[in-house]
């Protein structure tokens, strides 16, 4: 069954389509429409969102440093930007667009800490969830 365009069912076709800062063909539309008939003109708008996920998921790692670490969470890509959050013991941890970099002092966190970060984005109909479980730097030995 093919559509047909006409009175009764109107089609706008928009070209070229994009990218721009806004978006992918983003932007407000409005259609004019005039009956020279019974001399009638009308108008309707509407907002055009396209939105676009980023690739894959979320790349994260934990970087050491002396007596610190930070666990970073990157998820480049999309539009808009994906939101990304940390969570670990403690609790909620920082939320960012695009990157996320939480830090700690090495002597705040025991051995085998977990933390997940969490991306969300507008495109998507469920969070994406990566964990990361902190590994012993240092295990002592009994002689």
């Amino acid at each position: 069954m093919g559509e047909t365009n006409g009175p009764d069912n109107p089609v706008i076709t928009v070209e070229p389509l994009g990218f721009s800062e806004e978006g992918f063909g983003a932007g407000r539309y409005t259609c004019l429409a005039h009956n020279s008939r019974l001399d009638i003109h009308t108008q309707t708008s509407v907002q055009l969102s396209i939105h676009y996920p980023p690739k894959a998921q979320p790349s994260c790692a934990v970087l050491p440093a002396p007596g610190a670490l930070s666990l970073v969470c990157t998820w480049p890509g999309g539009l808009p930007a994906a939101q990304l959050q940390w969570a670990g013991p403690q609790g909620a941890g920082p939320t960012a667009l695009g990157n996320v970099t939480w830090s700690y002092a090495a002597t705040q966190l025991p051995n085998s800490s977990a933390f997940t970060c969490t991306g969300r984005h507008p495109a998507l109909a469920l969070p994406v969830l990566v964990r990361i479980t902190l590994s012993p730097v240092f295990t002592p030995t009994v002689a």
